[in-house]
């Protein structure tokens, strides 16, 4: 199911990351539409390092994709207030 309201969480206003840093979310999908949400490992070489959770791989595992893969829509980092 695409994450229609992505700006109602208030996750869109800190998607304006543009190297994302171990721990930072990644927003992906296809044809700009985010359906899956990942968290950022590492990037090593020319590829983006990730953990997901996915039906492709039955479970939770990291898997990696090139830096300028389509399926990367956009990056983002969680604010915790106090």
């Amino acid at each position: 199911m695409p994450f229609d309201d992505m700006d109602a969480a208030g996750i869109l206003r800190y998607c304006n990351i543009v190297s994302p840093e171990p721990g930072d979310l990644i927003f992906m999908g296809d044809g700009g539409v985010i359906s899956h949400i990942a968290i950022h490992k590492n990037t090593e070489g020319t590829n983006i390092h990730f953990i997901d959770s996915t039906t492709i791989t039955g479970g939770v595992t990291e898997r990696y994709y090139p830096i300028g893969s389509s399926k990367f829509i956009s990056f983002g980092r969680l604010r915790i207030y106090k």
